[in-house]
């Protein structure tokens, strides 16, 4: 790893973290982590040049960020309707966004509904979130294009029905897309259940697991398993030593400051859980017993990755050796 590199990875975490903390500021700290999926998503699309009109762009983003943002706000009118909202939009996030998996937009947009969840806003303060949500789509897609500066971009009728075509086409059970949508959807409709029956504040990790192990390719699941699992034992193990020896709270987010910017630099799985392990604890240790907390959270991802394990192997499943046909373009 040479010094540019960390040069620009330094420089990157420095202004993630600023955003991030401006977007606190602006917005408040109930939407805190929708800037974070705001800055996902906006260096997840500069990567690639735009290939639309910026209206058009725009529209989809904010209409996708509109979309999550009401039924949200509306899962907690009542058990039944956040049942049915939930489900129906954790399947129109896997099945629209994931049309092209390396590009891996049903992230943002699928963490961005999770976020919004797990810190609902009453009537007053969602016009702040809405108004959240507005910006992140203008920002996201204003950056790509500064940022490419390409003045030649055009549409036209074919390619608009092309893309509806392609969605009509893949609504079928024999279509990874659909066979995402609804294992994703079921995923997230049992996660939701069980955080409404178990009266504890971290119930949430459960729901984060299952969208991190659900996978279009079971294989691909079946192998985050057991390293979730270890990483996430690992991490526990780690954080409770660091925290029983370190009682200082500057020195603890000390800690937790070094291992997110640790975390930019690796690319295994294993190992990012880990991180995100000691991260995730840290947050939530303020005034809490450090052994209920950690076990607590190992409890959670273990049954998160059973919910995955089981929905994934045995609803629609697709595996990458015997579905070759459906590569990773989506294409069957």
């Amino acid at each position: 790893m040479n010094k540019k590199m960390i040069l620009s990875k330094s420089i990157l975490f420095i202004m993630i973290v600023a955003f991030i903390g401006l977007f606190k500021i602006i917005f408040g700290e109930e939407n805190t982590l929708i800037g974070v999926t705001v800055i996902t998503l906006a260096l997840m699309i500069i990567e690639k040049k735009p290939s639309e009109k910026f209206v058009v762009s725009f529209s989809k983003i904010l209409f996708m960020n509109v979309f999550l943002g009401l039924c949200s706000f509306l899962s907690y009118k009542s058990l039944i309707l956040g049942l049915i909202l939930n489900t129906t939009v954790m399947f129109i996030v896997a099945y629209v966004c994931s049309y092209n998996l390396n590009e891996g937009l049903y992230i943002p947009f699928g963490l961005q509904y999770m976020f919004m969840l797990n810190t609902p806003v009453d009537d007053k303060k969602f016009i702040i979130r809405l108004a959240a949500l507005i910006f992140g789509a203008l920002f996201s897609v204003t950056l790509q294009y500064i940022i490419n500066r390409k003045n030649d971009v055009s549409i036209n009728k074919f390619k608009l029905e092309n893309e509806v075509f392609k969605y009509k086409k893949n609504f079928t059970k024999k279509s990874l897309m659909f066979s995402y949508g609804v294992r994703m959807a079921l995923v997230m409709g049992i996660s939701t259940f069980i955080m409404e029956k178990i009266d504890l504040p971290e119930v949430r990790w459960i729901m984060y697991t299952v969208f991190s192990l659900t996978k279009p390719y079971k294989d691909n699941c079946n192998e985050r398993i057991s390293k979730r699992i270890e990483g996430t034992l690992i991490g526990s193990i780690i954080f409770i030593v660091l925290f029983t020896i370190i009682e200082s709270s500057v020195l603890r987010s000390l800690i937790l400051m070094v291992v997110g910017y640790a975390n930019t630099y690796i690319t295994e799985y294993k190992k990012m859980i880990i991180c995100v392990t000691i991260s995730a604890l840290g947050t939530v240790a303020i005034g809490q017993q450090l052994f209920f907390i950690t076990l607590e959270r190992i409890i959670f991802i273990i049954i998160g990755a059973i919910i995955s394990k089981v929905i994934n192997n045995y609803v629609l499943p697709f595996s990458t050796i015997t579905d070759e046909k459906c590569n990773l373009e989506l294409k069957c």
